[in-house]
């Protein structure tokens, strides 16, 4: 793992801890983060600058985890885990829209892993 994934994965991991009505572990259920939550973040974590605030947020709401929950009127929430507004139509249409890009990609994927395995196995002997 580089430096920028390393500190990606630090931030998450700290965001969890501090803010944990807002921020939940990988493959846990997520909740839709309030519109302007990554500036808040600077506020409360200056230290890691907005750069990598901005890749860990975006690290962090990219998964298909938090984008099924970005469905229309689901609530939003702050670094409290207070409501904080809700998602559009047109919030919830694109975050649709790039699940459903990661899905096929995934199932793309799929069938050249299966190729590659049966490949090794028959290499193997």
């Amino acid at each position: 793992m580089n430096y920028t994934a390393t500190r990606i994965q630090l931030i998450r991991k700290i965001l969890c801890e501090r803010f944990p009505f807002t921020f939940a572990g990988k493959g846990q259920p997520k909740k839709p983060l309030a519109i302007g939550i990554g500036e808040d973040l600077l506020l409360s974590l200056p230290e890691f600058g907005p750069l990598y605030i901005g890749k860990a947020l975006s690290d962090y709401t990219s998964g298909l985890t938090y984008l099924r929950e970005v469905t229309e009127g689901a609530d939003r929430i702050d670094l409290r885990g207070q409501v904080s507004g809700v998602v559009t139509a047109d919030e919830a249409k694109h975050a649709a829209s790039r699940a459903a890009g990661i899905e096929h990609a995934r199932m793309k994927e799929k069938p050249r892993a299966q190729v590659d395995a049966e490949s090794a196995e028959t290499v193997a002997c």
